[in-house]
């Protein structure tokens, strides 16, 4: 995830619960193009990843239900370069202007459907690299209400993407944070996470999603649960 801020509650995508709405994006560059077969099987990533939050949801009784919106008939929107996916901080964060303005529209907010209670862009990028969140964040400015997540179709070229992944990302632009170690979350933050939630969605990913859980901390950042004793110890570090 890029993270500056406080995520909780803000932008378009405020709690995980109701009707969430993900308009998806295939884009490719001038070099590459998605194929059918592989525009399948992410989406099938993408679903069984949905169904399992759903399934999660139903557990504290919270109406979840994920709809899908591809736009461009599943066609590739070309970009003349895709960002790259580095865990450095500094991706790009302004993929859903770019996009936006890609396809002539007038601001992000034109992604906007009138029916789900959240909604967000996710765009499929036709590289390697690890994936991001795009998370609004308070105070930021409203060129990022439209929260996104960035998905590569792999890692790198023996590791390919997974449903788990794709559903980490997606607790993230509803306030969830990263529980390993990153340029914003220390080593000993990870230790007490490894101690307390060693199966984590936010502290691991695994392309066998059910072994999986989400933690009393990830279940209050995303609006499901109250606040549990010292959860600001995993607040990301800016």
């Amino acid at each position: 995830m890029v993270w500056a801020g406080e995520t909780y509650n803000v932008g378009s995508a405020k709690k995980l619960e109701g009707t969430v709405g993900l308009t998806l994006i295939f884009v490719s560059d001038a070099t590459s193009d998605w194929t059918v077969a592989e525009r399948r099987e992410m989406r099938q990533k993408l679903r069984t990843g949905e169904r399992w939050l759903e399934a999660y949801a139903r557990e504290y009784s919270i109406p979840l239900n994920f709809r899908n919106k591809v736009i461009l008939g599943g066609r590739n929107l070309k970009l003349a370069r895709l960002p790259a996916g580095i865990r450095s901080g500094h991706e790009d964060v302004t993929l859903v202007s770019t996009l936006a303005q890609t396809l002539g529209k007038d601001s992000p907010q034109a992604f906007l459907r009138t029916r789900p209670d959240q909604q967000a862009v996710l765009m499929f990028l036709k590289r390697d690299g690890a994936s991001y969140a795009i998370p609004q964040e308070q105070g930021l400015d409203s060129q990022y209400d439209v929260e996104g997540i960035v998905l590569y179709q792999a890692f790198d070229s023996t590791t390919p993407n997974c449903a788990s992944c794709i559903a980490h990302e997606i607790l993230h632009i509803f306030g969830a944070w990263d529980l390993y170690a990153t340029f914003q979350t220390t080593v000993e933050q990870e230790k007490q996470a490894k101690r307390l939630h060693p199966n984590s969605i936010m502290l691991r990913t695994s392309y066998d999603i059910e072994e999986l859980t989400i933690d009393p901390i990830t279940c209050w950042r995303i609006g499901w649960c109250t606040q549990p004793d010292q959860a600001y110890f995993f607040q990301p570090q800016p």
